[in-house]
């Protein structure tokens, strides 16, 4: 029996095998990240007069695309019993990848305009890197544990490409970056290149993740992650070969970060606030909206070294901001009202960063001006609703959420901003300094891509 609307409205167990044929068709990394901390990914362009050889290359790497099954099954594997799953391989298409391979595209204007064409006061496409331009048919990630593993998997895969009419445009290198390992997090958190925590807060849509966040990560009742996967990220694929076909969209953004400049500008910041001694960490936290270590600015006035890292907090008890600013980018980008239609807007994400994983994190001195960042990525139902909104309507302005000008958001807002308010000291109000605080997240390009189903890919016609 194909999976009912009803049955995907809400996390969904993975282990009733009568979901199983619904995630063997869908891709993998939708649902839960893959866990890689390497990946390749291959911006690419289809030659329209070698069309047949075209689709027969799709069909062969259809057949290699991890499902979500697969995912999930290793993942459980390398919890119980510590065996690597393994290189992880999925692929996706743009619209105009749709229309050479003469297919009918998932719906959707944002889709079919691509990012370029779209309002999000983002650098003009022309000044973008080349491989990330407008004229991406594309993308083929490949994920493993190690650059060797990934590198020779990646070769496998593109050796034929050339003779068959598929042009590798360029190729993006992600590396996980991570805290020191504890035995909560073997692996370390996940961590950017400004030195903070990230990817804590996600919907989560699979229910034995609500239940570890229920029991073992804090709880669920001031902040739900819980999201049904069919409300938050599946879209049903119009080329799916039966009942159970689904898809998502991907989006793909590549922000270089200016780690020196932001480090600077929050020691001016904390100059500017008055802030000295141990709570000169605050600046940043008030810019992130968490201590680097994760601690959320709403909860408390100093960093806790907290494991696992806090995700049920709200900022209802902080209506002004005198805690944690309205602006702060975790705030900005998720206000946690626990509205519906405050939380339909909310996406899972999947980046990871760019650039050199072992250069010192601590060291001022080498703190990188550009060649490090974050490939962008998140999976949404419908891009307009999602996406769109979190970055234009939040992020960019000024006066979201309450309609008062506090400010855009200090890490990813785009275009020509005001300065932000900020308050010096923690829980009062008063002393309020203006203090511009934008710049140092740069978007390098990027693209909306689809995640077909693997049946679809696998009978590529």
């Amino acid at each position: 029996m194909p999976v009912s609307d009803a049955v995907l409205s809400v996390p969904i167990d993975w282990h009733d095998t009568d979901l199983w044929p619904f995630l063997d068709e869908l891709q993998g990394n939708i649902l839960k990240g893959h866990g890689r901390d390497h990946t390749l990914n291959h911006f690419l362009s289809f030659d329209v007069t070698m069309l047949p050889q075209v689709k027969s290359q799709i069909r062969a790497i259809g057949t290699q695309t991890t499902s979500a099954l697969r995912q999930l099954n290793e993942a459980e594997a390398f919890r119980e019993f510590q065996r690597s799953g393994g290189t992880n391989i999925f692929f996706f298409l743009t619209a105009q990848g749709y229309g050479k391979l003469g297919k009918a595209p998932p719906p959707g204007e944002a889709f079919a305009r691509g990012m370029a064409k779209r309002t999000l006061n983002d650098p003009p496409s022309a000044g973008w890197e080349a491989h990330l331009r407008p004229g991406i048919d594309a993308l083929l990630i490949v994920a493993d544990d190690s650059v060797l593993k990934v590198g020779n998997a990646a070769a496998a895969l593109t050796k034929g490409f050339a003779a068959n009419g598929i042009h590798i445009l360029g190729i993006d290198a992600g590396h996980a970056l991570r805290s020191e390992p504890s035995a909560n997090e073997p692996k370390g958190r996940g961590i950017e290149h400004f030195g903070y925590v990230d990817g804590r807060s996600q919907p989560l849509m699979l229910l034995a993740d609500v239940q570890v966040e229920k029991t073992q990560n804090g709880g669920i009742d001031q902040w739900d992650p819980s999201f049904g996967p069919g409300q938050a990220a599946l879209v049903r694929d119009p080329g799916g070969t039966t009942p159970d076909s689904y898809g998502s969209f991907l989006i793909y953004r590549k922000l270089e970060q200016n780690v020196k400049a932001f480090n600077e500008r929050e020691d001016a910041l904390a100059e500017a606030l008055g802030l000295s001694g141990d709570d000169e960490e605050r600046a940043g936290a008030m810019v992130v909206g968490r201590f680097e270590d994760g601690t959320p600015l709403i909860l408390h006035e100093a960093a806790t070294d907290p494991n696992p890292t806090p995700n049920n907090f709200n900022y209802a008890g902080d209506p002004k901001g005198l805690r944690c600013p309205i602006h702060a980018h975790v705030r900005k980008i998720n206000p946690r009202a626990g509205s519906a239609e405050q939380r339909s807007h909310l996406m899972p994400r999947r980046g990871i960063p760019f650039g050199d994983p072992n250069r010192d994190l601590e060291d001022a001195a080498t703190f990188p001006q550009s060649g490090v960042g974050l490939l962008f990525m998140a999976y949404n139902q419908e891009i307009e609703r999602q996406f769109e909104v979190t970055q234009h309507l939040w992020a960019n302005d000024p006066t979201f959420p309450d309609g008062l000008a506090h400010g855009a958001d200090p890490i990813i807002g785009q275009g020509n901003q005001p300065d932000q308010t900020w308050r010096p000291t923690y829980g009062a109000e008063g002393g309020d300094r203006v203090f511009g605080f934008k710049g140092f997240v740069t978007m390098k390009g990027g693209e909306y891509f689809f995640a077909p189903s693997r049946g679809f890919l696998k009978t590529m016609n």
